[in-house]
């Protein structure tokens, strides 16, 4: 099949351009951005917050299949978490790209791949690695579980009987 060198540019560049798009739209979600230079502040340094992050890289396939999930769950918790994120024990949920301003931190904490998740509780220094399922049933399932271990997702209720 032949296509002009033009249209072949084109489409080169809309892919590199999808391709560099930040994973993660930070300014309209629950999610908090870490990084480099705030990582110690917001996670080591906070003795009332427990902490689940995604470790990530734009540019990879499994972050960006994880993506709707990470970002339901966090979604999800703000409600259940809302009485007490100012209090000890809410759990919060983070990313922060390997690639972007987070090369030390996931220096620091041995992330060989992508998407890795972390959580950081009592003992922050101490982090504790997600190995379960990535579906938002289970990440929410975990998170929670952290804080409240008897905790049940309650029933739906069908109107349709």
């Amino acid at each position: 099949i032949y296509m002009p060198r033009a249209r072949l540019l084109g489409l080169g560049l809309l892919a590199l351009a999808a391709a560099n798009e930040p994973l993660y739209d930070f300014e309209s979600s629950p999610l908090i951005k870490l990084d480099d230079s705030n990582f110690e502040k917001e996670v080591l340094k906070d003795d009332g917050h427990l902490w689940v992050v995604e470790f990530y890289a734009d540019w990879c396939g499994h972050c960006k299949q994880l993506k709707p999930d990470w970002a339901k769950v966090s979604e999800e918790l703000t409600p259940i978490f809302a009485d007490e994120i100012e209090g000890d024990d809410a759990v919060i949920m983070a990313a922060a790209d390997c690639t972007a301003g987070g090369s030390e931190i996931c220096g620091k904490y041995e992330v060989n791949g992508y998407p890795t998740l972390m959580y950081f509780g009592d003992s922050h220094a101490e982090p504790e690695k997600y190995e379960g399922p990535r579906t938002s049933k289970a990440l929410k399932k975990f998170a929670v579980r952290k804080v409240a271990p008897d905790w049940k997702e309650p029933p739906v209720v069908s109107m349709h009987a």
